[in-house]
């Protein structure tokens, strides 16, 4: 994991945060969200690649562009590099069914984290497919320039998905003790999408505005009052 090179989250007056700082700040406020109801390493891997499409040139001169009131040349989606990452790399074997699901609940909320979508429409279609194949090459630039210079190696990613998996076993096997029958599960699996889903907005929303308000901590001492 090289350090030689950084991509841009956000820009406030003359400061910059990178996106490692926000990928990072963004991933332990998630995973301490949901600390209390055990899912704290899936919260944090949520965190941890929900602007894995930041990781671009494009992107920070996009940045760069907004922050002098310029108009973008083009508009970039950032939400579903992180959902390509995690479908592509976890989404493989049915057979295990809690790597599956892992992938499913955690890409949702990475490609939902700046607007909610249906998973499944009106029409039976995939609400990620049309998404993921909008600009493959891009994405497969910013995934591959978040291994080189992201704040965590593929390794350690792959430790957080199997503390995810484990997470998301105990929770449907909680789920299915409630009643086992497919409605009553599929309705509590919505929830549980929708509950890490929430903790990674705030806590995405949560760092973005302490760095462009300069109040960082000021929201952990309320937290802690």
């Amino acid at each position: 994991m090289a350090a030689e090179k950084t991509f841009i989250a956000h820009i406030s007056g003359n400061e910059i945060q990178t996106c490692n700082e926000h990928s990072v700040n963004t991933a332990k406020y998630a995973s301490g969200g949901l600390k209390k109801v055990s899912l704290s390493e899936t919260a944090y891997l949520a965190g941890l690649l929900h602007d894995c499409g930041k990781y671009t040139q494009e992107f920070s001169d996009y940045i760069f562009a907004s922050s002098k009131g310029e108009e973008p040349s083009k508009r970039i989606i950032h939400s579903f590099a992180g959902v390509n990452y995690l479908l592509k790399r976890y989404h493989v074997d049915q057979n295990d069914w809690t790597g599956y699901l892992t992938a499913e609940l955690v890409s949702y909320a990475i490609g939902s984290h700046h607007g909610l979508f249906d998973c499944i429409d009106e029409k039976h279609e995939n609400g990620f497919t049309h998404r993921m194949d909008k600009q493959p090459d891009y994405e497969e630039e910013a995934i591959g320039n978040f291994h080189r210079f992201g704040p965590e190696s593929e390794e350690k990613i792959d430790l957080h998905f199997e503390k995810a998996k484990n997470e998301i076993g105990e929770a449907v096997g909680k789920i299915v003790k409630i009643k086992q029958d497919n409605s009553t599960v599929c309705f509590y699996l919505g929830m549980l999408s929708r509950l890490i889903t929430s903790s990674l907005i705030d806590a995405d929303r949560r760092d973005t505005s302490e760095f462009m308000s300069g109040n960082y901590g000021f929201a952990s001492e309320l937290l802690d009052t």
